[in-house]
């Protein structure tokens, strides 16, 4: 069985070429006999296609800047400004234990935002009810999660439910036929 022309790919060809479905738009590094894919230049990262450490006597390859990681090279990763503090920064330069991270976009909630700028509490459906779906839209059933500050108001106000419920949503009605929260 012939199998894709680049280093340690099993899968089959496709059809007229010898590369196979995930290789397909990939190029193969100039070097005589070499099998890796194109890392910059035409050439895989061996032959040429990442930079070498200027450290003397080094062949790692640079890790930001002119340096391999042993030899002083750039972390890409921003870390947190308070001082004794190593955690990455989210925003503002500062992690989420200092402030750092996007807020859930309800007023009054104090929650990070985890799904499409919401809290996991404030992007999750209440309920829904197939068969009074079927009556109306699936819009008038799917209430989202939004308690309003004011005392006087018990009930939940309406807001958009992000793309990834919607899919959650239509999963789970498709799959159970009903679903509570």
């Amino acid at each position: 069985m012939k199998v894709c022309l680049f280093k340690d790919c099993l899968l089959p060809p496709r059809n007229g070429s010898d590369k196979c479905s995930f290789h397909k738009r990939r190029k193969q590094c100039l070097a005589t006999d070499c099998t890796n894919q194109v890392y910059a230049r035409g050439l895989c990262v061996r032959h040429g296609g990442k930079k070498v450490c200027d450290y003397p006597n080094c062949e790692n390859t640079v890790y930001g800047g002119a340096f391999c990681s042993e030899h002083g090279g750039q972390d890409s990763k921003r870390f947190c400004i308070v001082q004794g503090c190593n955690r990455q920064a989210r925003t503002q330069r500062r992690c989420v234990r200092h402030g750092g991270g996007r807020k859930c976009g309800i007023a009054d909630c104090h929650h990070h935002a985890r799904v499409s700028g919401f809290c996991h509490s404030h992007c999750r459906p209440l309920s829904i009810d197939v068969n009074e779906g079927r009556k109306g839209s699936i819009d008038d059933t799917v209430l989202p999660i939004s308690w309003s500050s004011d005392s006087d108001s018990s009930s939940p106000s309406l807001l958009p439910l992000s793309p990834r419920s919607w899919n959650f949503v239509l999963d789970v009605v498709s799959e159970s036929g009903s679903y509570s929260a």
